[in-house]
């Protein structure tokens, strides 16, 4: 069975993978819009694939689903968007009004908030501080720690399906192949460290996107 996962989620690497910065995109082919996959999506698409639900061209329709929920509301409301400009070229005297209608719900608001728009006070020094303190650390570049490559390893092994994820975290750091370039790595450098051949692109897909991602910090 995991041979055969690791199979078809090799096939969805190759359809929808960038090699360029590892990354997954689905192109919708009723809006044309390329929709971001994760490697947890990219997982539950495999597996939707190898219990026969759905093939590699189009994602599981799961409206449920935390990652192909959101392509189905996309879609459907990119579907929703382009019959409503539809109406309105071929209705022009549907939508003459819409203009007027909503000038006069703005006036609303803004005759109902009026008043109270002079109160907005200024942010305090303290709050302005703690504010550039945090814009200042999101911004800040992440840094690679001993331990991060370790916890990612735990992550493969957990989330993307590496089994033996956690056997090679000296080998690598032998070699001193830390997170931040892991995805550098020639291929056969890693099959040397004795890494399946699937399990590579998993791990040199996923450690940019987790390196980056909350789960590093």
């Amino acid at each position: 069975m995991e041979r055969k996962l690791a199979r078809i989620r090799s096939l969805l690497g190759k359809q929808y993978g960038n090699d360029y910065d590892m990354s997954y995109a689905w192109l919708d082919p009723e809006t044309g819009n390329k929709v971001p996959l994760s490697p947890l999506a990219i997982d539950e698409w495999t597996r939707a694939i190898y219990s026969g639900m759905t093939d590699k061209f189009k994602p599981p329709s799961n409206p449920d689903s935390p990652h192909f929920g959101a392509i189905n509301r996309q879609s459907s409301f990119q579907t929703f968007a382009a019959r409503n400009s539809l109406v309105s070229r071929c209705y022009p005297e549907a939508t003459d009004s819409a203009p007027v209608s909503d000038l006069a719900h703005i006036a609303n608001i803004l005759a109902i908030i009026g008043p109270n728009a002079s109160k907005v006070s200024n942010p305090t020094p303290a709050e302005s501080s703690a504010t550039s303190s945090a814009t200042s650390s999101l911004s800040s570049p992440v840094k690679n720690t001993p331990t991060k490559l370790r916890r990612f390893l735990e992550h493969a092994k957990k989330d993307l399906g590496v089994v033996d994820a956690t056997l090679f975290h000296y080998r690598m750091e032998d070699k001193g192949y830390g997170l931040d370039i892991l995805h550098e790595v020639p291929d056969s450098d890693l099959k040397e460290l004795g890494v399946r051949p699937g399990d590579v692109l998993h791990l040199k897909r996923g450690a940019p996107l987790w390196f980056n991602g909350p789960d590093a910090k």
